[in-house]
């Protein structure tokens, strides 16, 4: 059962631009697709026929032909300070690691306690990983692969300290 519908528009200097003032038998189709699909569905939605009246604009060009190329014009990348303030900021980024080290030598820390066992080398080896991803993404590895990374080193770090903790506590609680 087809219908047939009429509409009368004025869209000279449209039809001139879109269909170069030819008239006729026009298809609409719908089509619809995406990467995962085979291929992609053409569905038939309707059939125009378009009765152009002559224009005096001349017919305009409808083949398939290359547009021309698009150039960009890419700002100019920013500059970088130089090297003695970039060195002087480093060295006041690892200050306080520094202090840390000093206190910990003036205070005495108590490295004598320090377990060497499977718990302790993946604990420690953990939060060095965790450090060394952060240095990743800081120098430019995405957040994705940070996280992706992160996930699986902090669940290692995570059962490693929780184990260290508990063989630690129960050595204090034996004494």
């Amino acid at each position: 059962l087809k219908k047939k519908y009429t509409i009368d528009l004025n869209f000279r200097s449209a039809a001139a631009k879109s269909f170069g003032s030819v008239g006729g038998q026009y298809s609409v189709d719908l089509i619809v697709g995406d990467a995962t699909l085979p291929q992609a569905m053409v569905i038939d939605v309707a059939t125009l026929n378009l009765e152009i009246p002559d224009s005096k604009e001349p017919a305009a060009d409808l083949s398939k032909q290359a547009k021309p190329e698009i150039t960009h014009l890419f700002r100019q990348p920013e500059k970088r300070p130089p090297q003695a303030i970039s060195a002087v900021f480093t060295g006041l980024v690892l200050l306080p690691a520094l202090v840390l080290l000093i206190m910990w030598a003036k205070l005495g820390a108590n490295i004598s306690n320090i377990q060497i066992s499977l718990s302790s080398i993946g604990f420690h080896g953990g939060l060095l990983a965790i450090i060394a991803i952060y240095v990743n993404f800081f120098l430019g590895v995405n957040m994705f692969t940070t996280v992706k990374c992160l996930a699986g080193v902090a669940v290692v770090t995570f059962l490693c300290g929780q184990r260290l903790l508990s063989s630690i506590a129960a050595a204090k609680k034996a004494k």
